[in-house]
């Protein structure tokens, strides 16, 4: 709930949340941490003023924001369907393809 109603512009103003958005620095000290998910297809983490900026490799439009957790649960906004999706795993360390794989579940569904 949390993402869809910052996505849709009810917590933060629009002009806000495009800067907030908006790829301004890349992870390199956390990256193990950030990482887990393997949302990102390897690549290194993008933030925009502390969300990451995730890039959905399987995705036709794979541009979302959100950030993911240490036991590999995430929670984003995919901007161009307006759908948020949030993970909840009770782990901590693992296998780090469960979330890649859901997201791309729900990907192929809702035709991103």
């Amino acid at each position: 709930l949390f993402y869809h109603e910052l996505g849709n512009g009810n917590i933060l103003p629009q002009h806000l949340l495009s800067k907030a958005t908006a790829a301004c620095e890349t992870e390199t000290n956390l990256q193990a941490l950030q990482g887990l998910t393997a949302s990102t297809g390897g690549a290194k983490t993008k933030f925009g003023l502390g969300y990451a900026v995730l890039d959905l490799p399987d995705a036709k439009d794979g541009f979302a924001f959100g950030h993911a957790g240490i036991g590999g649960s995430i929670g984003f906004h995919h901007k161009s369907s307006n759908t948020s999706v949030a993970i909840m795993f009770n782990k901590v360390g693992g296998d780090k393809e469960s979330a890649t794989e859901i997201i791309n579940i729900i990907s192929k569904h809702l035709d991103w």
